[in-house]
């Protein structure tokens, strides 16, 4: 579980983000970014119900997604709001692959301070 100050929670914060920020498409995820003048970074990871109508599966995802970025988190550039989107691919691919794509699509919006030991 991530710490309260690194989550994303309020509606109007996601809309923001929504309308305003710049995104990098992977073939697992969408990430969507914006500056978000605070001292450290936020995320949120959205699993919606045309991924898997299971519960079981949308909330594997949403623990992966969680332990990468609390892995990666000392890595990540402060001051960004993060929402990952995730796709239907996502849930067929193993933690390693996962964890490589976002590796991969942070590497490509240049938001890892250095790169990662991963």
């Amino acid at each position: 579980m991530l710490k309260k100050p690194q989550r994303i929670k309020k509606n109007k914060e996601f809309l923001n983000l929504y309308k305003k920020g710049s995104f990098q498409r992977s073939r697992l995820f969408l990430l969507k970014f914006i500056k978000n003048n605070l001292k450290n970074s936020r995320f949120a990871f959205v699993v919606s119900l045309k991924v898997s109508k299971r519960a079981v599966d949308r909330n594997l995802i949403k623990r992966r997604m969680r332990e990468i970025i609390r892995i990666l988190n000392k890595d990540i550039k402060e001051g960004y709001d993060l929402v990952f989107i995730m796709n239907s691919l996502s849930l067929n691919v193993t933690y390693k692959d996962l964890q490589n794509e976002v590796v991969k699509s942070l590497k490509k919006t240049k938001l890892l301070k250095k790169t990662s030991s991963l």
